[in-house]
C-alpha cells in the first residue's frame, strides 16, 4: 500500500533514551494515563507515539486512547516481552469528533476533521471563509499549529448573490470568481497587472485560478465600488463582436476552423526582437561585476580602462542573438526575405512602452521576446491587439498565453513538465518510490502536484495498495539517514524536485555510498545538468535521470554543422547556456528557423495551425497545444535524459500526448479536399 513516512518526525523522536525498568503490575494503584500529543504518519495512517511512563498499564493505555489492548499489542508486538518504562508506542489515531456543545454541528456551523499537509490558509480558500472567521469560532484551538485529525468548527458561507461577487477595502478588493474568469480577464477588467494580483495572493503563482472562492484584487483610487455584475461567459466572445466594446477574445469554432486558409506573406517579412541587451549599461555605477579574483584568491576591482566593457549579465542573450543571426542568414540562403529589428528593453517599462509606440512594430509579422515577466504582459497586450504572432521564448508562466490566442510559450509551465514526468515515474510502480524534499512551504504546492499526477499515472497502471511510496522532509534542521528510507529486498527510485544544487548534493552524496547495500535510481530536474559541483560519477552510478524540452545531442549532424558555422562567423565557442542547461546560441537559431518558416508559409494565420508547424529543432521538436479554446499555444513536447553507469547519456522519448483540442483534424480534412 501507499506508505507515507515522514522521517524527520521519527529522527526526533527516536532520540528518547531508553530505560530498563521492571514491568508495571497490572495489580498496582490505579494510575492516570495522559494521551500523547505526538503524531506519526506510517502507511497512510495516523498514530500517537506514547512513551510508557513509570505506573502505566497496558488496560489504562488502552482506556486513555479509547482503543483496545489487542489492537495496540498488535500494532507493538515488542509488549509481548512485557510493558517497558520509556518504550515507545504507536497507538492508532481516529478522528474523535468532541459533541459537547461547542463543536456540535448547527445551521451555521460544520465540522472538519484536519487532513495531512492541510493549513489554516488551505482551509479558508477551500471553504471561501476568511481566515478570521475560523479563528474566531476555533478560540481555543492553536490556529499556527493545526494536527492532523483535529476537529475544526468551520462557518457555513453564505453563497453571495450575483451583484455581490465583490465587496471593497481601502487597499484591496474580493472579488468572487465565477466560472470562466481568468487572471488574464480580471486584470483586464479592474485595470491591473496579473503580477499584482498574484502579489495579493501568493498561492495563485503555482497553482490555477479556482471558481467559487474569493480572490484580493489592488483597488485603484478611482475604483467605484458600485459595480454593475457581469455574467462570465461576457468575457469569452467571438471575435465578430469587437465593436461591441469586447475583449476581442476569438472562439475557434469548427465553422470557423472550416473556413480559414493559410495567408503565405511571398514578400519581406518582418521580425521584432526583445532583448535586455542594456546597451547603456554605466560600469561606473555596476562595480559588483568588475570584481574578479586575483591569482591569490582575492576580489580586486578591474582598472577603469574598460569604459566599453559588454555588460557580462546579457552574454547569454548576446549568444541567443547570434544564435538568431545565423539562422536568418541560412533562411535567406533559401529564399525567405527577413528583416531582424532588435531592441534593447533595458529591463524597463517605460523602455518597452516606448519601442511599441514606434511605427515599426506595427508592421510586424512576427515578435520574439520580451524576457522580462514585467515587459511580458505590456508586450502580449499589444500582440493580441494588433493580431500579432509573439513568441515567449523563456517565460514557463502559462498566465500570460490564458486569454491571448497569439502568444507561443516555447518554455513549457512546470504543471505540463510534472504530467509528463509523472508518466515516466509511473513506470516505476513496482518499486520504491521515494520523494525527497526541504518542505519549503514556497514550493511545497509543486511537490504535491507532482505527486498528485504521479498517483494518477500509477493508477492507471496498478492498483495503489500494491505501491510503496515514500515521502522523506530532509533539511538543515532535519537530517534523515536515508539507509532507513531505502529498501533492501528491491529497487529505489529516488526523486528530488529540487534545483538547488547545494541540496542536491547533500541528498545524493550518501546516497552514492550506499550503492554498494541497496539498488538505487535518482530523478531530478533539468536544472541538474548545469550543475558543477556535484561529482558526474554519482550521475552515471546512479542512473540519474531528469525530463527536459530541450536536449543538446553532439554527436547529430545538425549540431556538428551549426557549431562549425558558429566557429567560422564568431571565431569562438557557443558555450552560453541557460538555467535549464541548454545552449542558448542553438536555441535563438531554433526559435527564428523555425517560427519564420512556419509565419511564410501561414502568415498571420499561424495561431490557427500550430499543430501543423514542421520544423526540426537541433534542441528537440516543438509540440504546441493550445492552452484552452480561447488562448494561445505552450509546448508540450518531453523527454527525459537519463545517464548510465557505463558513461553514456541517453534520451528516452515519452509516448506522446494526445492533442486537447480538435481543431488539427479539421484543418486536415479540409487540406486533403
Amino acid at each position: 500500500m501507499i506508505r507515507r513516512i515522514p522521517y524527520y518526525i521519527l529522527c526526533s523522536i527516536f532520540q528518547v533514551l531508553w530505560m530498563t525498568i521492571p514491568m508495571v503490575s497490572a495489580q498496582e494503584q490505579a494510575y492516570t494515563v495522559h494521551r500523547s500529543e505526538d503524531k506519526i504518519i506510517l502507511e497512510g495512517k495516523v498514530y500517537y507515539i506514547h512513551i510508557v511512563k513509570e505506573k502505566e498499564t497496558l488496560y489504562g493505555i488502552s482506556r486513555a486512547y479509547n482503543v483496545s489492548q489487542k489492537v495496540i499489542a498488535a500494532e507493538n508486538p515488542d509488549i509481548f516481552a512485557g510493558l517497558q518504562v520509556g518504550m515507545l508506542l504507536k497507538i492508532p489515531s481516529e478522528p474523535v469528533v468532541d459533541e459537547s456543545s461547542e463543536t456540535r454541528q448547527t445551521e451555521e456551523y460544520f465540522n472538519h476533521v484536519v487532513q495531512e499537509g492541510e493549513t489554516l490558509y488551505f482551509l479558508s480558500r477551500k471553504y471561501g471563509i476568511d481566515v478570521l472567521e475560523i479563528e474566531k469560532a476555533n478560540p481555543q484551538v492553536s490556529i499556527t499549529e493545526l494536527q492532523v485529525s483535529q476537529v475544526l468548527r468551520i462557518p457555513k458561507r453564505r453563497e453571495p448573490s450575483p451583484a455581490q461577487n465583490m465587496f471593497t477595502t481601502d487597499s484591496f478588493v474580493y472579488h468572487y470568481v465565477k466560472a470562466g474568469e481568468t487572471l488574464y480577464s480580471l486584470s483586464l477588467y479592474y485595470d491591473v497587472s496579473i503580477e499584482e494580483i498574484k502579489e495579493l495572493n501568493p498561492e495563485l503563482r503555482w497553482g490555477e485560478l479556482q471558481y467559487d472562492e474569493y480572490i484580493k484584487i489592488p483597488r485603484r483610487a478611482d475604483f467605484h465600488t458600485e459595480v454593475t455584475d457581469f455574467p462570465a461567459d461576457s468575457l469569452l466572445i467571438d471575435n465578430m463582436l469587437r465593436d461591441i466594446d469586447t475583449l476581442g477574445i476569438p472562439f475557434w469554432s469548427e465553422v470557423r476552423w472550416r473556413r480559414i486558409r493559410p495567408e503565405p506573406i511571398r514578400g519581406t517579412i518582418h521580425v521584432a526582437m526583445l532583448l535586455p541587451l542594456d546597451l547603456y549599461w554605466d560600469v561606473e555605477e555596476d562595480t559588483l561585476d568588475l570584481m574578479e579574483m586575483d591569482e591569490e584568491g582575492i576580489l580586486r576591482k578591474e582598472e577603469d580602462g574598460r569604459k566599453d566593457m559588454i555588460n557580462p549579465r546579457i552574454i547569454g542573450y548576446l549568444e541567443f542573438y547570434e544564435g538568431a543571426l545565423l539562422a536568418i542568414d541560412e533562411l535567406r540562403g533559401k529564399g525567405y526575405s527577413v528583416n531582424l529589428y532588435v531592441f534593447d528593453t533595458e529591463r524597463s517599462t517605460q523602455r518597452t512602452r516606448e519601442i511599441l509606440r514606434k511605427w515599426e512594430m506595427e508592421e510586424m509579422d512576427l515578435i520574439i521576446g520580451p524576457v522580462n515577466f514585467w515587459n511580458l504582459e505590456i508586450v502580449a497586450d499589444y500582440a493580441r491587439q494588433h493580431e500579432i504572432p509573439m513568441v515567449s521564448p523563456f517565460s514557463s508562466d502559462p498566465e500570460i498565453a490564458r486569454y491571448n490566442p497569439y502568444i507561443f510559450q516555447v518554455t513549457p509551465s512546470y504543471d505540463v513538465e510534472f504530467k509528463s514526468w509523472a508518466e515516466y515515474i509511473s513506470d516505476y510502480y513496482d518499486k520504491t518510490i521515494i520523494v525527497v524534499h526541504d518542505g519549503d512551504s514556497t514550493q511545497y504546492q509543486k511537490v504535491q502536484f507532482l505527486k498528485d499526477e504521479i498517483f494518477k499515472k500509477i493508477e492507471e497502471k496498478a492498483d495503489l495498495e500494491d505501491v510503496i511510496f515514500k515521502e522523506v522532509v530532509m533539511n538543515d534542521s532535519v537530517y534523515v539517514n536515508m539507509s532507513h528510507v531505502l529498501t533492501h529486498d528491491g529497487e529505489n527510485l529516488v526523486i528530488v524536485p529540487s534545483e538547488n544544487e547545494a541540496y542536491v548534493s547533500n541528498v545524493i552524496s550518501p546516497l552514492y555510498y550506499l550503492l554498494d547495500d541497496y539498488r538505487i535510481e535518482v530523478a531530478g530536474m533539468p536544472q541538474w545538468n548545469k550543475f558543477r559541483n556535484i561529482d558526474l560519477e554519482y550521475f552515471h552510478k546512479l542512473k540519474m535521470s531528469y525530463f527536459t524540452s530541450f536536449y543538446v545531442d553532439y554527436d547529430k549532424p545538425e549540431m556538428k554543422d551549426f557549431i562549425r558555422k558558429f566557429r567560422e562567423i564568431y571565431y569562438t565557442e557557443p558555450y552560453r547556456v541557460s538555467p535549464r542547461g541548454y545552449n542558448l546560441s542553438v536555441y535563438g537559431y531554433d526559435l527564428l528557423s523555425a517560427f519564420v518558416t512556419a509565419i511564410g508559409e501561414y502568415g498571420g494565420h499561424i495561431i490557427y495551425f500550430a499543430g501543423e508547424l514542421e520544423s526540426n529543432p537541433i534542441l528537440g521538436p516543438y509540440e504546441f497545444e493550445r492552452i484552452n479554446d480561447f488562448g494561445g499555444h505552450v509546448n508540450a513536447y518531453i523527454s527525459i535524459i537519463k545517464y548510465s553507469p557505463d558513461l553514456n547519456i541517453r534520451q528516452v522519448e515519452l509516448e506522446r500526448r494526445p492533442q486537447r483540442f480538435w481543431y488539427r483534424r479539421y484543418y486536415r480534412r479540409y487540406r486533403d479536399d
